[in-house]
């Protein structure tokens, strides 16, 4: 788990370096663990800290121009459950509950709300990433969404790995069985 760490300053160091102007750089704010849990979708329900989670969290609350749009902070991931927010939380809740209803096969769509967190998102655009929680699974998955289609990535430390090195291989990966068509049934 130490390798985690390590993954998240350098794509922390990463990032800041694509961005040549001060007044644009992302802002990695204070670490805030007055939420002691993860909130899903559902109101009022939460995922315990999973061990990669918990450093991450423990790290900083919220990152700016991250990775895949903003990181949320636990206090924005339960404020996506309030009526009155404010404009950016309000914009994050348009483009995800666009991305539900235009993006075929988003996470949305597939799982029960309690069953997913809002990771990351954009403000005014279509990536994010989903945190996807399975029962007896001690990490959650991340699904990925962007430019370049889909990807899923077994936890945390594995989704930063490729994004350091510019892995894109999860993207090409069929997961939805429909896409299989390559695949005979023998093998499956």
């Amino acid at each position: 788990m130490k390798s985690l760490t390590k993954y998240l300053e350098e794509t922390i160091k990463q990032n800041n370096d694509c961005f040549e102007n001060d007044d644009d750089q992302p802002i990695v704010n204070k670490p805030d663990l007055s939420i002691s849990k993860i909130p899903t979708l559902q109101p009022n329900v939460y995922r315990e800290f999973s061990p990669l989670l918990e450093i991450r969290y423990k790290m900083f609350s919220s990152w700016i121009l991250a990775s895949h749009g903003n990181w949320l902070s636990l206090k924005e991931m339960q404020e996506l459950w309030q009526d009155d927010n404010s404009e950016y939380i309000t914009n994050i809740k348009e483009q995800l509950l666009a991305s539900k209803e235009w993006w075929g096969n988003d996470a949305t769509t597939l799982f029960k709300d309690e069953r997913i967190s809002i990771f990351a998102a954009e403000e005014f655009g279509n990536e994010r990433i989903y945190l996807i929680w399975f029962d007896d699974i001690d990490e959650p998955e991340l699904w990925v969404y962007d430019v370049n289609g889909e990807a899923r990535y077994e936890n945390i430390e594995h989704y930063l790995k490729a994004y350091l090195s510019d892995d894109l291989e999860n993207y090409s990966k069929p997961w939805i069985l429909g896409t299989l068509t390559n695949v005979s049934i023998e093998k499956l």
